[in-house]
């Protein structure tokens, strides 16, 4: 949940320098409250022939059913949170998502709109994942 609330937090600081305001997941981030039931899911038992994650960091967060969904795959594991409702839509575009290698060098980028929503759709399909 951090690094999906992270990555929109940079968006925004780089697109329009506005604040992020995802106020349930940023309390239970801080410990000012308990992480409520199914904001963070683990998803496992799916299988995908050509995303292999073990040594990145994918994260991709986009608005579904006018809710803040993130994805992050990490070590070879996918999770989902729904941040929840983001107070403007409009100041995000469809998708967004950003890539780190996890090495010494730690090389970044922003994916492209395509690779993002290449993401966000395998999710959708329940074919986001790493083989066994």
């Amino acid at each position: 949940m951090k690094i999906a609330c992270g990555l929109v937090g940079a968006y925004l600081r780089v697109t329009d320098s506005s604040p992020l305001s995802l106020p349930t997941a940023q309390k239970a981030i801080r410990g000012d409250s308990e992480l409520p039931p199914r904001m963070v899911i683990p998803l496992s038992g799916v299988t995908q022939k050509d995303r292999q994650l073990p040594n990145q960091l994918i994260a991709v967060v986009g608005v579904k059913a006018e809710r803040l969904l993130g994805l992050v795959g990490l070590y070879g594991k996918w999770y989902t949170s729904d941040l929840g409702i983001p107070p403007d839509p409009h100041k995000l575009p469809k998708v967004i998502g950003a890539m780190c290698q996890v090495t010494e060098s730690r090389e970044q980028r922003w994916l492209s709109m395509e690779e993002a929503e290449g993401v966000m759709r395998a999710y959708e399909q329940n074919d986001l994942g790493v083989p066994r």
